[in-house]
């Protein structure tokens, strides 16, 4: 039990919390931000429980990601492309750091370090997604 309480205030809430950062600041969401975390957490939660860090547990969270999107936001097909476009950030920052650094908790808190790091430019997000779309 104190593992997935570790687990989730380490691993799931900061994921969960990049991932509602990545997708509000992109599609310039100001509404309703809060029931975004709230219902991507729980379905990271949830989909964790059923396929532990398997391939499957990656895309069925992308594509919850993006149900979750249309339900609250009314989003087009092109935000499936930007949910995994973050989600790729994610998965690649988290490939390096564990690689490249041998000591786990080093890598973890580089780990989170670059998984925030682009919030720095958070304001050139929505002008690439507008121009993207």
């Amino acid at each position: 039990m104190i593992n997935f309480i570790v687990s989730l205030l380490l691993g799931m809430l900061p994921e969960v919390l990049y991932f509602t950062l990545f997708l509000s600041f992109t599609k310039n969401i100001k509404t309703k931000r809060f029931k975004l975390f709230l219902l991507l957490a729980i379905g990271y939660i949830l989909l964790i429980m059923i396929c532990r860090y398997q391939l499957i547990f990656y895309l069925a969270y992308i594509v919850y990601s993006y149900l979750v999107l249309k339900l609250l936001y009314k989003s087009e097909i092109i935000d499936f492309f930007i949910c995994s476009l973050g989600y790729s950030y994610l998965t690649i920052v988290s490939i390096i750091a564990f690689i490249v650094i041998p000591n786990y908790w080093v890598a973890f808190v580089m780990n989170l370090v670059l998984l925030f790091a682009p919030f720095i430019l958070k304001n050139k997000f929505n002008k690439l997604y507008m121009l993207y779309r």
